[in-house]
């Protein structure tokens, strides 16, 4: 938007122009009504008023458009309200950025420092691993039993857990899904097995309704290569979901 001081320079400017035009028809037409000798004396006295007039008008415009610009450019200084503003921005970042605690992450083995025996709490269950073992034979009842296929042997954790929810819940539901929890063994930081839902053993806690603060201990079976059940390598048993996980050292 253009100022008033803009305005008004323009309208001079203007006016200028159209008095120099109406004076170059006045003796355009006195050239036309008089005799060739006359009129030639009158169109040279014309022609310079004219060639006057036209400089002029070339003067004040020129000196018209130096003052718009120079109008221009001190609309785009900044004003000092706005410099002292920004200076007290710099001066409340500054202040925000010294109370800021910068908050270091320990490593993902310090976080998980769990092993046979200790008790998380993770995802509204308190979780005890009691024991672990390998072995080759799950008995049920009667005579039937559970075995291993070829190269694989099972990994059995005995486990405690208790539900901290209001309502009853499942442990290890059949099809998780979300925040429910899931589970596998992890050997050498590599190579992942999972676990194993053996249907007629009562010991398994999958598929577990329980209720609410009742602790319920169960077993977790999986399925790993021999060779990770006999080497020397480490064998962690990992509880998960969608958003976190835990997990304990077995060797």
């Amino acid at each position: 938007m253009l100022k008033q001081s803009q305005l008004v320079i323009f309208y001079k400017v203007d006016f200028v122009l159209i008095i120099g035009y109406t004076f170059e028809k006045i003796y355009r037409r006195e050239y036309d009504m008089n005799n060739e000798r006359e009129v030639k004396g009158k169109k040279g006295k014309g022609c310079l008023i004219v060639v006057l007039v036209t400089l002029g008008s070339v003067i004040a415009l020129f000196f018209g458009l130096l003052a718009i610009g120079n109008s221009m450019m001190r609309d785009f200084e900044p004003s000092e309200q706005i410099t002292q503003n920004a200076s007290q921005t710099n001066v409340t970042l500054s202040s925000v950025e010294d109370e800021v605690e910068v908050v270091a992450f320990e490593p993902y083995e310090e976080i998980n420092k769990l092993s046979v025996g200790d008790t998380v709490t993770f995802n509204n269950w308190d979780i005890t691993l009691n024991s672990f073992e390998f072995t080759d034979r799950i008995s049920t009842s009667g005579s039937f039993f559970y075995s291993p296929s070829e190269g694989n042997t099972y990994l059995y954790a005995v486990v405690t857990v208790t539900n901290r929810a209001t309502g009853p819940r499942t442990f290890l539901p059949m099809f998780p899904s979300g925040s429910d929890i899931r589970t596998n063994i992890i050997y050498d930081d590599t190579f992942t097995f999972s676990r194993i839902n053996l249907l007629t053993y009562r010991e398994c806690l999958e598929g577990r309704s329980t209720n609410p603060l009742a602790p319920t201990t169960g077993s977790l079976i999986y399925s790993i290569a021999d060779l990770a059940a006999q080497s020397d390598g480490s064998l962690i048993l990992r509880l998960f979901n969608d958003r976190d996980e835990i997990v304990f050292t077995l060797r």
